[in-house]
């Protein structure tokens, strides 16, 4: 499952090291033998544009795309429940699972991280880790469409996750998503400028952390089926 790897790592801010092993890449992809072939071709061609780029930038850029609103946030409950009671819950869900299956998740990063979920999906067997992913397509499809609007590299990712999820994304989902921009605002200029200042503020607040009710021993360690449906909550 090298392929769920190798995505979660072209997706997470990139350090230099990632450099030394971009010329790997390729070979372990097709080896693997998960993405399609024309997916695999458009992950190799953000390679090549990653490879031209100097590190410093490559880092600016992803800063700038994936930390600075609402509207690219690679975390995936942001998309579902926004900043609701649900998100909390459905993270302590989703860390419970995350361990249960032997994988401790590192507390710098929040359980529905796409990279930290994509790593998690890659030490799963074939058919869950597939279905897992499934349940997250409409997330995942939007973010692909909303970096093709902006014609950055990274959309060059998301055909390949599409392509190796269980199910095809909710077009209508995905379209209204694009319409309405980040949480549902019917003018996403205006949602963008409004990112921009809570942006701002955020600096100026006590940073706020996902507490929630804690888990119960029916919660504590979630069931395939459970977890899908705290995906899936509220879309």
């Amino acid at each position: 499952m090298q392929s769920f790897a190798v995505l979660s790592a072209l997706l997470r801010y990139p350090e230099p090291e990632l450099w030394d092993h971009l010329g790997e890449i390729p070979e372990v992809l097709a080896a693997d033998g998960l993405v399609p072939g024309p997916e695999r071709r458009e992950v190799e061609a953000f390679i090549a544009c990653l490879a031209d780029t100097d590190p410093m930038a490559a880092q600016s850029l992803h800063i700038d795309l994936f930390d600075c609103g609402r509207a690219l946030s690679l975390h995936l409950f942001e998309h579902i429940h926004g900043e609701s009671r649900d998100r909390g819950q459905a993270m302590v869900d989703l860390a419970d699972h995350y361990r249960a299956c032997g994988l401790e998740p590192d507390p710098a990063e929040l359980p529905d991280y796409l990279p930290l979920f994509l790593e998690f999906l890659s030490t799963r067997p074939a058919g869950e880790a597939r279905e897992l992913l499934g349940e997250a397509v409409d997330v995942i499809a939007l973010l692909g469409k909303r970096l093709e609007r902006r014609e950055s590299p990274y959309r060059l990712l998301f055909p390949a996750l599409l392509a190796l999820a269980a199910r095809r994304p909710n077009e209508t989902w995905v379209r209204d998503g694009l319409e309405k921009g980040p949480q549902g605002a019917p003018d996403p200029a205006r949602a963008e400028a409004e990112e921009a200042a809570e942006w701002d503020a955020a600096w100026e607040e006590p940073a706020v952390t996902f507490g929630g009710t804690p888990a119960g021993p029916d919660t504590a360690c979630p069931k395939a089926a459970d977890l899908l449906q705290r995906m899936t909550a509220g879309r």
